[in-house]
């Protein structure tokens, strides 16, 4: 319907506003009146989702989209304007918290921000962003006791929908139970315009469950520790579905990245299931943890949790050879 729309149109004007509160509105106006009801604002500019946000709000007959998104933040600013579009059609009341920093950690701050600016006339959380955001959120609906759901923005992560929240306390990487989503949101056309780290991320996310299910079945053997076929075969079965996406993740397929999404997600079911993480994380995270937690406390540029966690997999690999 989008696309037919826009057809009939003939035209997608390229917009970059400076000041959104001044100039969206009225912009919107004189393009419903010059028969253009469509805009894509550019992220090239600061307050590009408050322009997309004011626009609709003023023009709900408006086809209104993002363009020039190269990051993550800007992915989930420019979903997140799109969700508070369609809360306020529906005449649903809410209120907005967004992470002032560009690249937020989910730490004891993160946490106590959203604690402090929740607003208690709410009844329900909903996220839209993906790790961090997520976790954080995780812990607030637990916190309240509220239902939680999630919109995700990037198929970077299997803890969509995990009992767990990976945090970092202390200085260190701790991971606290948490509320598994009452819902999960995620549109492969949407996923697939993620920036391309983010992707990797995903698939260097379920690449680790090599080693992860290698140390599971050593902790069995050598600790008699809680082990169970079932969830041992349904994580692999996606791991090896997953691997002969690379193709299709490398072109952003649609169907390829829904199918990563999928194992994204049921990898976070599997560890539901287990109740703990051990489908899931083994040695490699250990060593992925060192990676980010070092980066963070020297203040200096550090990969994406999935593709720390892909190296780290090939990493002990080499180690259990060693060892055994």
């Amino acid at each position: 319907e989008m696309n037919e729309r826009i057809s009939k149109i003939g035209v997608v004007p390229v917009i970059k506003l400076n000041h959104p509160e001044r100039d969206a509105a009225a912009l919107g106006k004189a393009l419903c009146a010059g028969g253009v009801p469509v805009a894509e604002i550019t992220f090239r500019a600061a307050g590009a989702d408050t322009a997309i946000r004011l626009m609709r709000e003023a023009h709900p007959e408006m086809l209104v989209g993002a363009g020039t998104v190269m990051t993550v933040e800007q992915v989930d600013k420019a979903a997140a304007a799109r969700v508070e579009a369609l809360l306020s059609e529906s005449g649903m009341a809410f209120t907005t918290y967004r992470f002032s920093e560009e690249r937020p950690e989910p730490d004891e701050y993160a946490v106590g921000a959203a604690v402090m600016h929740f607003d208690k006339s709410c009844d329900g959380v909903l996220a839209v962003g993906s790790g961090v955001v997520g976790d954080v959120s995780k812990l607030l609906a637990g916190l309240t006791g509220l239902p939680y759901a999630i919109v995700a923005t990037a198929p970077s992560m299997d803890g969509y929908a995990s009992t767990g929240a990976a945090m970092i306390m202390g200085g260190m990487k701790v991971t606290y139970s948490a509320k598994v989503p009452d819902a999960i949101l995620a549109d492969p056309a949407v996923l697939k315009d993620a920036p391309f780290a983010m992707i990797q991320a995903g698939y260097g996310d379920i690449v680790g469950k090599y080693s992860a299910l290698n140390d599971w079945k050593l902790s069995k053997v050598v600790k008699d520790e809680y082990f169970c076929q079932y969830i041992y075969d349904l994580t692999f079965d996606m791991l090896k579905k997953t691997l002969e996406l690379a193709d299709g993740l490398m072109q952003r397929d649609e169907e390829s990245v829904k199918v990563l999404m999928e194992a994204l997600v049921g990898v976070g079911i599997a560890m539901s299931f287990a109740g703990n993480s051990r489908p899931a994380s083994g040695s490699e995270h250990h060593l992925s943890h060192y990676f980010e937690i070092t980066g963070i406390v020297t203040d200096t540029e550090y990969l994406t949790h999935g593709i720390d966690v892909a190296y780290s997999t090939v990493k002990t690999a080499e180690i259990r050879e060693a060892l055994l």
